[in-house]
């Protein structure tokens, strides 16, 4: 995985959710893994289809869930509801954007999924055999939020 792909997914959530919690966050240790499995309850999926292909994965524990969607919705949330997941979803689709403004600069052809949550710790994604990068950003207000990613060019592009 080169890292002008990379960057743009963990860039995106660190400038979105700087403008949601009015804060940088700070970067945990990078780590790789064979296989892609969430690891906390609450995830928001993607996936990358085109020059690049693979999947992106952003996980948190239910607490910072509540505190993203606060944020977003504005209001005090009790319980892990609909709002809960539309709110999460919507805080995917800013992700999205901001990355694809980023990885478009790249010169690479992409079309990038719409978000959607997974909710469970273990399950698998697949990911053609590639490894997983991992990267966690911790925000104060919300707590940490885990980049996964499991990026790679189309065969065809690293070829040429």
């Amino acid at each position: 995985m080169k890292a002008s792909y990379i960057a743009p997914f963990v860039d995106a959530v660190a400038q979105v959710g700087e403008r949601l919690f009015d804060q940088v966050p700070t970067r945990g240790e990078l780590s790789v893994v064979k296989d892609l499995t969430t690891t906390f309850p609450i995830n928001i999926l993607t996936g990358l289809t085109g020059d690049l292909e693979g999947v992106a994965l952003f996980g948190f524990n239910r607490e910072s869930a509540i505190a993203i969607a606060e944020t977003i919705l504005d209001k005090k949330l009790r319980v892990f509801d609909q709002s809960v997941s539309a709110a999460l979803v919507k805080f995917g689709e800013m992700i999205l954007d901001r990355e694809t403004l980023a990885l478009g600069k790249t010169g690479v052809e992409f079309e990038l999924l719409p978000p959607a949550i997974v909710r469970g710790v273990g399950i698998g994604v697949p990911t053609n055999s590639q490894p997983t990068l991992i990267i966690p950003l911790h925000f104060e207000k919300v707590g940490s939020i885990w980049v996964k990613l499991s990026v790679i060019e189309k065969l065809s592009n690293r070829a040429a």
